[in-house]
This record gives structure tokens, sequence and C-alpha cells, in this order.
């Protein structure tokens, strides 16, 4: 998680568009390691090299994916929830950070305001605490990203129940060969 010293010194910085910009990149880099998990998964699941689960990766929507991934293991171990803490909301919450129009503040007291295109109306919209007013904070995109990081250790914990369970899957069908 985020270092209680880190986010103060992030926060406290003199030039806050610098730790706008600190805090967002941290973000983007802590979200990437989402779609590594992803591939890490689908290379469990359908028993492929890693490099082509990558690809798969790579190409399909993030939406498309979380569903793949969800209806994958639901319908290989259907007793069990153990998708229950995919989050499906993770890419709307990237793509308002990535992809907004962020208007950085030149004071440090001052916060930013950030708006993205809704695709359905196709208009501005302002997002953060107060929709009014769009703002939006450091500490806010820092909880998002320890959001990720949570996250990213869940499907971590995700992962490793599956290659337990694809490596007996594995064996179990070893054995059914034997037999016939």
């Amino acid at each position: 998680m985020t270092d209680n010293n880190q986010q103060k010194s992030l926060a406290d910085t003199a030039n806050p568009q610098e730790a706008y910009c600190e805090a967002i990149g941290r973000f983007v880099v802590v979200y990437s390691y989402i779609d590594f998990y992803y591939a890490l998964i689908l290379s469990a699941i359908l028993d492929i090299d890693a490099s082509e689960a990558r690809k798969i990766v790579a190409a399909t929507d993030p939406r498309a994916m979380l569903s793949l991934i969800k209806s994958l293991v639901d319908d290989l171990f259907p007793s069990e929830n153990l998708t229950g803490k995919i989050n499906t909301n993770l890419p709307d919450i990237r793509n308002q950070i990535v992809h907004g129009l962020w208007f950085l503040p030149s004071d440090k007291r001052a916060t930013a305001r950030l708006f993205h295109r809704s695709r359905q109306q196709n208009e501005m919209k302002k997002e953060g605490p107060d929709k009014e007013d769009g703002e939006i904070t450091i500490k806010k995109i820092q909880k998002d990203t320890d959001h990720i990081r949570q996250y990213c250790n869940e499907l971590a914990e995700l992962l490793a129940l599956l290659k337990d369970r694809s490596s007996l899957i594995k064996i179990a069908k070893a054995l059914n060969k034997n037999i016939e």
C-alpha cells in the first residue's frame, strides 16, 4: 500500500501540477498490472503459454475480458464463488483518470478539475467528489490506486487457486487417458 510519508510528500509538493501528474502516473502503472494478471489467469485456465494469453488480453476490450474470465472460472468451478471479487467497475475508473481532460491547479491549496466525455451523450461530464464542480484531489487518486493494488492482490490469490486446480485437472486428464 501507499506509504503515508509518500502520500504526505506528494500532496505537499511545491508544484501541485507535478504532484497530480505523479499521482496519475502511479495509478496508470499500478492499473497495468491488472492486464498482466488477466493474462496469467487465462494462461492457467486455458492451459496456454502466458505470451499467447497476453495477446488475447491486449486484443480484447476490458469489459469483454472480465466477462470471459468470470465465465470460464464459473464454468470450471460452478459450485464455488471464485469470481465474486472480480470488479467490473474498474474500466470506468481507469477511463475517467486516463482519458479525462485534466485542469491542474497552479496553487497548492486548489484541487484539479477532471472532465470526461460521455459516450452515450457525447458531452463533457465533470468527475470528482462534487459532480457540480468536477474537483478531484490527489488523495482521491491515491485511494483509487490503493484500491487497484488491493484488487491485484485478489487476482493473485485467484491465480494461485486456479494454478493449483489446473494442475489437478491436468493430472486427472492424464489419468483418464490411461484408463481409456
